[in-house]
């Protein structure tokens, strides 16, 4: 194996208990993994070969908890540990963490460690993700052999607090934490401002026109911000932090949530959850609580005052950087050196320059399919909003008219709908909105070795979040490793499209490229009039004979299986992430040949016998008795119309194929009742999925 680069110890067992109770049993149960694991840690590494040694603390070590003093003990031990390394010349810094949104042991109990109250009562603030992510590299810098820094310990998950304020801490009066304590005379304005001044409804009935208005509305909004995402609002500058981006300073829908809440219990402005998620400027909540605000609370403001002034900061600024594309280059065939690929090598998510849309850039709107109403379900709960993302690659050799290339493309977005499609929240449900045109573009990059471009595929799929409320679902790039060797990279946006989708994208690519100069429209529908007349058609019972199909199949259903009786939750969870595990099996050329000959035999496919085969394999694992009643569900295509198959849009759709089996039973007797089974779902495969569980 290689050389350890570095040691995290985050060893923990938890045994709350009051210090009356604590037996030593307890203790040691609670204490031996940070001791006895951080001692045996240390003697392994006794030599200086690490670049880092980093032992996971918690907030409450250095707080206090009833309860935890074993728990504290242990931590504190760590301390102490970490600065003899230091001492000896070794790696050795330790943080002590606090609750972090979404993840975590805190997050997977069945009892909340840290309640609002308890929150409340101890000054702490759950940190993103990205936080965390920060306060480890600090750690690391800061645990550097040879290292400047005369600070091992990082603390996180506590807010500085006003001396003033009524509720106070259990530890306001902690010597420890004194530097927590702000300093009224060393406030900055903005803290000030929001302390002395008037109520703010009473501000905004004084507002004569909007720019007070949206002056008011920043100086009580920003402080809210500083407090979510842990700021000093000492040293972060009004006009810094209005540019800044949600996403940028680690959004989440637990922080969405409450500051929708802010603004309309504030301001009685509602501002849907996916513009906030979108990551938008902050900037732009403000403009858009300040064109959304009710008259009544602004009765002295002059009409006719326009706002645009106070947002075209943010719009031509990213317009502009988006000004000077690849295609300006006078030699079509080079391309920019100006890559807006980033960090290819690494993974990590490309940095998206594409121009944002305003709201006024929507032509027409729709509801969402059903198709794209069960993905929009699952991927707005879902912690990774990348875990859905389709990607594909490809390598193309000869020389490429870059200009042409991102002409067909542009000219593809705007014959396809689906390309100018952005997802936005309208009076609390989630519509498709059609935009004038496209922020689909071509991102340009070089490379030097092929598994740069491996790199590139797993952050589009494993990283990316793209932004569909502005319409950015669909990302290509194209990556160059010589005059002629390239790579062909997209990602799509399940909302948008599905995996046929991808071999549309590419024969309209293709054929826009190779003839640059048509201008016809090839298409004659869109996504959008199927979605419309599927709705339609069951508003107005054209489904029900469809329906009639898939309720004889379940006219009877088992029980669901039981939650264990040994578990502490009364019902299942809900997903939260979505993962693919993949198996890669081959079969020989001669197996293949025999299989071939069975399907032929039997008048069957390929995937009728695969399918059969794991429908036995589901068989021979169950413990059912002498049958068994299991459903698999296989992906349709959908695309039931002619005039749909070159369509780009979400039209896959699930069947769930009911099949009961007996243990004695035949595999050529189930290769048959399979294929007709399958072929009898795709008879009546228009109902929605959506709708078969609804009815």
């Amino acid at each position: 194996m290689p050389q350890i680069a570095g040691v995290t110890q985050g060893a923990m067992v938890l045994d709350d208990t009051p210090f009356r109770d604590l037996t030593l049993h307890t203790l040691l149960k609670t204490t031996a993994p940070k001791v006895e694991g951080s001692m045996n840690l240390d003697n392994l590494f006794q030599e200086n070969t690490l670049d880092f040694f980093v032992f996971f603390s918690s907030v409450v070590s250095v707080l206090g908890r009833p309860g935890q003093a074993n728990y504290s003990a242990a931590n504190m031990f760590m301390c102490s540990l970490a600065e003899q390394r230091r001492q000896k010349g070794l790696a050795a810094s330790i943080i002590h963490i606090g609750a972090i949104f979404g993840v975590g042991y805190t997050s997977q109990l069945d009892r909340k460690l840290f309640t609002k109250v308890s929150m409340r009562s101890s000054a702490l603030v759950p940190i993103s993700q990205r936080d965390f992510y920060q306060l480890f590299a600090e750690a690391v810098k800061a645990g550097r052999p040879g290292s400047s820094s005369s600070t091992i310990e990082l603390f996180s998950g506590s807010k500085r607090i006003n001396p003033h304020d009524d509720d106070q801490p259990v530890w306001a009066t902690e010597p420890l934490m004194s530097h927590f304590i702000q300093n009224s005379e060393g406030l900055t304005p903005l803290a000030r401002d929001n302390q002395s001044a008037v109520p703010l409804r009473t501000q905004l009935a004084q507002a004569t026109n909007q720019i007070q208005v949206h002056s008011i509305i920043q100086h009580a909004l920003f402080p809210k911000i500083c407090i979510l995402f842990q700021l000093d609002p000492t040293k972060v500058a009004i006009a810094t932090l209005a540019k800044m981006r949600l996403d940028e300073m680690g959004i989440d829908s637990l922080l969405a949530v409450e500051i929708r809440g802010w603004f309309m219990k504030t301001l009685e402005v509602n501002i849907p959850i996916l513009k906030i998620l979108s990551g938008v400027p902050i900037s732009d909540l403000v403009a858009f609580a300040t064109e959304n605000i009710p008259e009544r609370l602004v009765p002295n403001l002059q009409n006719g005052e326009g706002i645009e002034s106070l947002v075209e900061v943010h719009d031509l600024s990213t317009s502009q950087e988006t000004t000077e594309r690849p295609e300006t280059s006078k030699d079509p065939t080079v391309i920019s050196s100006n890559s807006s690929i980033s960090s290819v090598e690494s993974g990590v998510k490309s940095v998206d320059e594409s121009p944002k849309p305003l709201p006024s850039a929507i032509q027409k709107s729709f509801r969402l399919s059903f198709s794209q109403e069960m993905f929009w379900f699952v991927w707005y709960f879902l912690e990774d909003k990348s875990s859905l993302n389709h990607t594909a690659w490809a390598r193309i050799t000869g020389k490429i008219r870059i200009a042409d290339f991102q002409n067909a493309i542009r000219s593809l977005s705007q014959q396809h709908e689906a390309l100018r499609t952005c997802i936005i929240e309208q009076d609390g449900q989630p519509i498709q909105g059609i935009m004038n045109s496209s922020v689909l573009h071509l991102e340009l990059g070089q490379i030097k070795e092929e598994k740069e471009v491996h790199a590139v595929v797993a952050s589009y799929k494993d990283h990316h979040v793209f932004d569909i409320a502005r319409g950015q679902t669909v990302r290509i790039s194209l990556l160059s490793r010589s005059p002629e060797e390239h790579y062909f990279v997209a990602a799509l946006h399940p909302l948008i499209a599905d995996g046929i989708s991808f071999q549309t994208l590419l024969r309209g690519i293709q054929h826009l490229y190779t003839h640059p100069n048509d201008n016809k429209t090839l298409i004659t529908r869109q996504f959008s009039d199927y979605s419309e007349k599927q709705h339609s058609d069951y508003a107005a019972g054209k489904l029900q004979g469809d329906l009639n199909f898939w309720r004889s199949e379940f006219a009877t259903l088992p029980p669901p299986l039981p939650i264990l009786t040994l578990s502490k939750a009364t019902s299942r969870p809900v997903l939260k992430s979505y993962e693919n595990e993949r198996a890669v099996f081959s079969i020989s050329p001669k197996t293949r040949e025999q299989i071939q000959i069975i399907c032929r035999r039997y008048r069957a496919t390929p995937f009728h016998f695969y399918l059969t085969a794991f429908r036995i394999l589901l068989l021979r694992y169950s413990r059912m008795g002498t049958a068994d009643d299991v459903v698999i569900g296989i992906g349709d295509a959908n695309r039931t119309e002619d005039e749909m198959v070159d369509i780009i849009g979400p039209f896959v759709n699930f069947l769930p194929l009911r099949f009961r089996t007996k243990r004695v039973s035949q595999f050529a007797h189930l290769l048959q009742n399979t294929r007709d089974k399958t072929y009898s779902a795709l008879a009546h495969s228009k109902i929605p999925f959506q709708v078969l569980l609804h009815e």
